[in-house]
């Protein structure tokens, strides 16, 4: 054999079926697990420069994945476009988290209102039951006055914690930003939602495909059925 059939012959050799040997392998396992350590370790460092981002990620595919049930059967059986759709439910979502806080706050500022206003006559049906019943005073007069100007006390608390309010104010503001922000990503989601999972199947074989993106859109309808109706039952266990 001459030098120039040397190649072929080696060529022939690797194509032949015959099993690498144990050097390779274990080159082999050296790169892959070298491979996959890097990767972990630039997702570890994703995940963790990115950690707000990818929170809004996960909260805004939560939201989209209790909307997009609903914004099926607009789509569906009423026709309407899925970014219509999905536009309005955020929208009533929204306006039904502003009622909410609204409400209780109101709420809170009320009963508050009312336990500063009548904390003396509290004091003093404490003083009376315990001088009926144990012959001594628990509130003394100095500690009820101070009762009865509770709500001078809060004024004066409110002055002495001015900063730390603005720091509320402020991180109100933030909580603002964030929740338009997860508005953003749940609108896409959700309006979107078809092109998404067509684009997370499409490395498989189209049958496959089919069957998958049957599965996962009817597993999506099922649980809104079932999401819909708890709160369904809940808001009427709820109205009084």
């Amino acid at each position: 054999m001459t030098n120039s059939d040397a190649p072929t012959a080696a060529s022939a050799a690797e194509g032949d079926g015959t099993p690498p040997s144990t050097s390779e392998l274990v080159r082999g396992g050296i790169r892959y697990a070298i491979g996959a350590v890097l990767v972990t370790l630039a997702a570890l460092w994703f995940l963790d420069s990115q950690r707000s981002l990818v929170g809004y990620l996960i909260m805004a595919g939560l939201i989209a994945l209790a909307l997009e049930p609903a914004v099926i059967w607009f789509h569906e059986k009423h026709g309407w476009r899925r970014g219509s759709g999905t536009g309005l439910l955020l929208v009533g979502l929204f306006l039904a988290l502003v009622v909410l806080v609204v409400g209780l706050a109101s709420v809170l500022a009320r009963e508050t209102t009312q336990v500063v206003g009548e904390l003396p006559s509290y004091v003093d049906k404490i003083n009376a039951f315990t001088r009926d019943h144990f012959d001594t005073t628990v509130v003394s007069a100095s500690q009820r006055l101070a009762a009865a100007n509770a709500a001078t006390h809060v004024e004066d608390y409110l002055k002495e914690h001015q900063a730390d309010i603005l720091g509320g104010i402020a991180s109100g503001v933030s909580a603002i930003f964030s929740l338009f922000t997860v508005g953003l990503f749940t609108f896409y989601m959700t309006a979107q939602g078809p092109q998404m999972r067509r684009a997370l199947l499409s490395r498989m074989p189209p049958e496959r495909q089919q069957r998958l993106l049957f599965a996962w859109e009817t597993a999506i309808k099922r649980m809104g059925g079932y999401l819909y109706s708890r709160v369904f039952l809940a808001v009427i266990h709820g109205v009084p």
